[in-house]
């Protein structure tokens, strides 16, 4: 077999690409939730450019999911390690719930029902409350199967894996000429799909592709060209196949086999990243250690349905210039101030040494 057990010194490359990553999912939600997309008149210059970002970011959430098979197929396997990372889900989730329960000027907006103050409370993972983690904790304890899988079978039986995958779930979707989940996939909102993408991770990590950053960098570009092509032209395709106005989009979704590549290409970028300073090193690990909870603070329900919606659906209005300056801009905020907030949680979980509860618990286990 090719593959190998060994394990490799920290890669700060991938840690720059998890922050790049989930600010492009800030960028993503701030074009979408954030009301810009759907403000802007179809087919105007904003409209095109408007897309063009968003097209550009949603590769983020293939990326996050293939990262994790690029670090951690090599690794040995701790289910103990979910522990910190629930307990901060269950953190942001109780006190934001909590915040709009008993807080007037946040209860105005929404008042929280008994339901869901349990919900929030309790169950924010079984609830489906953050759509990626719920998907992400129920792939994580199938990890070491997976792995012992993968390290089980050579390069060819490897890559026959990864194309079948792109052939079941990207490419025979395509021939619907309509947005349909042939094979139940969920677009990528799924258990199934971040298992997917994890298997294409790894094989990027055991079996390395030699190209160029230029490449990889034409590749994200070419990629995301398509993809954005392809949906500005969709209207073109329903009037000669539907006698009805309908959303295809079958080339913008986590499973499209554009998005799918610019994510490796990202990845791949990334991956031949030398980072040589220490302390630019530590830093680079340091936010990247936070970045998830930008997304854990930004999207919890409360949040994301009555802060966040459509306060940003003016920019969509302005000249087209200051539209992408200011879509950049206000990422950036929404960015450092959630990542500003999770200090806090960070230096309480530190005091309470709950990152270290995993370990414990596994060295308790293994002396049973």
């Amino acid at each position: 077999m090719e593959n190998s057990n060994a394990q490799t010194s920290r890669n700060y490359g991938i840690d720059l690409l998890r922050i790049l990553a989930m600010y492009m999912v800030v960028v993503l939600h701030v074009l979408g939730c954030g009301g810009i997309l759907e403000t802007c008149e179809r087919f105007s210059l904003n409209y095109y450019v408007a897309w063009f970002l968003e097209t550009a970011a949603y590769c983020a959430v293939d990326v996050f999911a293939m990262i994790t098979g690029f670090v951690m197929i090599n690794t040995k396997f701790n289910g103990f390690k979910m522990i910190p990372l629930w307990l901060t889900v269950f953190f942001y989730s109780s006190i934001i719930t909590i915040l709009f329960r008993f807080v007037p000027y946040l209860s105005k907006m929404h008042e929280v029902s008994n339901l869901e103050l349990i919900k929030g409370i309790f169950f924010p993972v079984v609830s489906r409350q953050y759509w990626y983690f719920t998907s992400y904790f129920g792939m994580y304890f199938f990890i070491p199967f997976i792995n012992k899988t993968l390290h089980a079978i050579d390069k060819k039986e490897h890559q026959r894996l990864c194309l079948t995958i792109l052939i079941i779930f990207s490419l025979l979707p395509i021939f619907g000429l309509k947005r349909i989940d042939s094979f139940n996939a969920g677009w990528g909102y799924t258990t199934i799909w971040l298992a997917c993408l994890y298997v294409l991770g790894a094989y990027l990590k055991l079996y390395p592709i030699q190209i160029s950053k230029t490449k990889c960098f034409i590749l994200y570009l070419l990629t995301i060209f398509c993809a954005w092509f392809a949906k500005l032209m969709s209207h073109v395709l329903i009037k000669l196949f539907f006698s009805k106005e309908t959303e295809l989009d079958i080339f913008l979704d986590y499973t499209s086999i554009f998005i799918i590549l610019s994510g490796v290409a990202l990845l791949l970028l990334f991956s031949q990243i030398e980072i040589k300073s220490k302390i630019t090193q530590k830093i680079i690990s340091f936010v990247s250690g936070l970045a998830f909870s930008v997304y854990i603070i930004h999207v919890q329900p409360f949040v994301f349905n009555y802060i966040f919606r459509n306060k940003f659906a003016d920019l969509a209005h302005d000249n087209t210039g200051f539209m992408i300056i200011k879509v950049i801009f206000f990422a950036s905020v929404v960015f450092v101030f959630c990542w500003l907030i999770d200090l806090f949680r960070y230096f309480v979980f530190k005091l309470l040494k709950v990152n270290k509860i995993s370990n414990l618990l596994r060295n308790k286990f293994n002396e049973k």
